[in-house]
């Protein structure tokens, strides 16, 4: 006899997931609350200066981290039961989202671009955009765990973001002195697909 899965169950999965990426980009903010002290005898300015790298790797990782969680939101509110396989993703998402403050770090604490850490940074994210990508299409797959509503346009994976990821990954290695200011490529997904709509919008015409 196949488990029973409950709406409390699932409620409990999201709940849980929620706490979990809450924990992570709390973690965030550590760095600088171990740097703070030093504000006793320097001002805020001198502060930023010092620690500038801190500050801007806590500011991406927060925004990235939101980000995947707000995707992480959408796609459960189109979720209306769950399997072992969904869990088991879920946890697989998870785990790669609570090591941004780990890999974070690596990224903040060292003095110039290291293409080692600079790789295990974007690596992460790499593989929050994988796994994401990965939740989506078994989603996809499995029309009877959404809701009847639900068009496979509303859980499309961002597989143009994994490739952006993988490209920049390859860059910072490659080019070590942007390090990850390649990144800033992950601004261009949004545009690429309000172009591929209006290239099928102009082939269905």
């Amino acid at each position: 006899m196949p488990p029973v899965r409950t709406e409390r169950g699932l409620d409990r999965l999201v709940n849980f997931s929620d706490a979990v990426v809450a924990i992570a980009i709390t973690l965030l903010v550590l760095p600088l609350v171990d740097a703070a002290p030093s504000l006793a005898d320097r001002t805020l300015g001198e502060f930023l200066r010092e620690n500038l790298s801190m500050v801007l790797a806590f500011g991406l990782s927060f925004m990235l981290i939101s980000r995947y969680w707000l995707r992480h939101h959408l796609i459960f509110e189109h979720v209306r039961d769950y399997d072992a396989t969904l869990a088991r993703l879920n946890v697989i998402w998870l785990a790669v989202v609570v090591l941004v403050p780990f890999t974070q770090y690596g990224l903040s604490a060292a003095q110039s671009s290291r293409p080692d850490l600079d790789g295990m940074y974007i690596g992460n994210l790499l593989a929050i955009s994988v796994a994401t990508v990965v939740l989506e299409r078994y989603l996809v797959r499995h029309p009877e765990l959404l809701r009847d509503n639900v068009i496979h346009d509303d859980i499309r994976p961002p597989v143009v973001e994994a490739v952006l990821l993988a490209l920049v990954l390859v860059l910072a290695v490659l080019v070590p002195r942007v390090g990850p200011g390649w990144l800033v490529l992950l601004l261009l997904p949004k545009p690429i697909r309000q172009l591929s709509g209006r290239l099928r919008v102009r082939r269905r015409g």
